[in-house]
């Protein structure tokens, strides 16, 4: 029997609605868990709520990866225990913030 490989891409997880894409952070994203999580009940509320978790999370992402540019994911250190996502690079040329549970 072959073995089968097959591989789930981020545009794939767009498309499904599994990953949610920011309109204005291009390849950023977040995972449909992260996104249910917020307290926000409508769209555009989740979506300033995202801005700023962004805003943050952009800071973290750039310090970490661009001192190791063979790092993929960021899953310890102040900003996980503090805000409880964890952040991963992805095919998109951005970064996913995700909870532990989506990795």
């Amino acid at each position: 029997m072959d073995d089968i490989i097959f591989a789930y891409t981020d545009e794939q997880a767009v498309e499904d609605g599994c990953l949610i894409l920011f309109p204005h952070h291009k390849g950023w994203c977040c995972t449909r868990t992260v996104w249910d999580s917020l307290p926000e009940k409508d769209d555009v509320g989740k979506m300033k709520h995202l801005g700023a978790l962004v805003v943050e999370a952009s800071l973290v992402a750039a310090r970490v990866f661009n001192a190791d540019p063979n790092e993929n994911l960021i899953c310890s250190g102040r900003y996980v225990e503090e805000s409880g996502y964890w952040l991963g690079r992805n095919s998109l040329g951005g970064v996913t913030i995700m909870k532990p549970e989506d990795y």
